[in-house]
């Protein structure tokens, strides 16, 4: 497969029957400058803002999408409708301490952002994120699962071959 199409969103609308033609032809559809830098940037500070407020010790569960250990626990499996949060695999030395500061050691944070903090919930409903979506022809789009995943350096597990939503029927 070749590079998926790129658009310029920066003033989108509605989807264009190109942008329909190449989300058929590719299953993604890249949409460039459709969300404002200053709207990202809001989003990484509320995020800043949560990871201060979490503390470690409270729960420690790694993510790994190789080992898949975390399926068993609560913590992971009653996310759903919950912001919870979530270690890379070297967070943690033998004693249980953390190796590094805790907004480098995360994988990630789900799964209802969309559900439980303002600022997710706002930017998850924006119309244009609506718009998008009927225009796509999706029949019934349903918000289930909202996550935010970092990528720090020097630390983190493969993610191997998956599909999301394959999660959401298990």
């Amino acid at each position: 497969m070749s590079a998926p199409t790129r658009f310029d969103a920066s003033d989108f609308d509605a989807v264009t029957p190109a942008m329909r033609e190449a989300y058929a032809r590719d299953g993604v559809l890249v949409l460039d400058g459709m969300i404002a830098r200053e709207d990202c940037r809001a989003l990484m500070a509320r995020m800043d803002e949560l990871i201060d407020a979490f503390d470690p010790r409270e729960h420690r569960t790694v993510f790994s999408s190789t080992s898949q250990a975390h399926d068993k626990e609560a913590y992971f499996f009653e996310s759903g409708g919950d912001i919870r949060f979530f270690f890379e695999e070297e967070a943690f030395d033998d004693a249980g301490r953390l190796t590094r500061d805790k907004h480098a050691a995360l994988n990630k944070v789900g799964h209802a952002l969309h559900d439980r903090d303002p600022a997710f919930s706002a930017f998850s409903r924006q119309p244009r994120l609506k718009a998008l979506g009927a225009g796509l022809g999706l029949a019934q789009p349903l918000l289930l699962q909202s996550m935010y995943i970092f990528k720090p350096p020097h630390i983190g597990g493969e993610v191997i071959c998956h599909q999301d939503g394959a999660y959401l029927w298990t």
